[in-house]
């Protein structure tokens, strides 16, 4: 068996992402894609991720990860960033991968709550209002596309924000402070229960209750749906929202993805 860079069908120049595992000249056991993407907004003390996805034999997965692993290395070095390698990996396969350095755990975590019927029980930080809407109005969704993109670092926030109006219930609930926005929810129904689809405060308004009181404003529009849970996913290392999730009474349920994943500090 013998690792090789993957060709363009049209023109046959390697592709230095990508690669294959060949036996003799024409037998492929499996292949590999290394991608690198950077998130500085989501996660800004490890802004720089690189996912690595091979499928085929058990014997080639080995040494398709290992050749992976070592073109991902040099990536997280060249981007002159803290870095992630990640593979999306269950126990057993996790284990494998331990000779080739890979201890960190990341999982995206399905969180549920049970709702309580109660006033609003968290604060309004001082001098904000709440605001009501379904992003209807042409301006205020295009800068919500334009934060939801800068957030995640991807350009497909137009389609996620239709996905989303066309859910049931959706709603918007903005908060917002003299100087601009301070925060805002998106959520809907789906299976009987609520979802909270997209929690955002801004930088400015962190640690100050924002979260938690949007929070609980869901709560109360899921009590009046008829919608005694709900649900919000979150990445285990986006530690500010597992804990606003945690004090709103959120509880992880199930991994959705889980990960093996080598940390990488950048050294200058």
């Amino acid at each position: 068996m013998k690792i090789v860079h993957a060709k363009e069908e049209a023109t046959g120049a390697a592709i230095e992402n990508a690669f294959v595992a060949m036996e003799g000249y024409n037998t492929v056991l499996g292949e590999c894609r290394v991608m690198e993407h950077s998130c500085p907004a989501l996660l800004p003390e490890r802004p720089h991720i690189v996912d690595i996805v091979a499928s085929g034999t058990p014997e080639a997965l080995d040494a398709l990860y290992g050749a992976g692993t070592a073109l991902a290395q040099l990536l997280a070095r060249r981007s002159g960033k803290n870095s992630e390698i990640r593979i999306e990996c269950e126990g057993e396969q996790r284990e494998r991968l331990h000779f080739l350095g890979y201890r960190e755990c990341d999982a995206l975590v399905r969180m549920r709550r049970n709702h309580q019927h109660s006033p609003v029980i968290a604060r309004l930080p001082a001098h904000c209002t709440i605001v009501f809407d379904q992003l209807a109005d042409a301006y205020e969704a295009r800068y919500f596309i334009e934060r939801y993109d800068a957030l995640f670092a991807r350009g497909d926030g137009a389609a996620q924000l239709k996905a989303m109006q066309a859910k049931e219930g959706f709603s918007r609930t903005v908060m917002v402070a003299p100087s601009g926005l301070a925060g805002e929810i998106l959520v809907w129904a789906e299976d009987g229960e609520g979802v909270i689809g997209h929690l955002y405060t801004a930088p400015p308004f962190r640690r100050q209750g924002v979260a938690r009181y949007l929070l609980d404003l869901a709560r109360r529009y899921f009590l009046d749906a008829g919608l005694q849970t709900s649900r919000m996913d979150v990445w285990q290392r986006l530690l500010p929202a597992c804990r606003a999730a945690s004090a709103a009474g959120f509880r992880p349920v199930q991994n959705l993805k889980e990960y093996a994943a080598i940390d990488i500090d950048w050294e200058e």
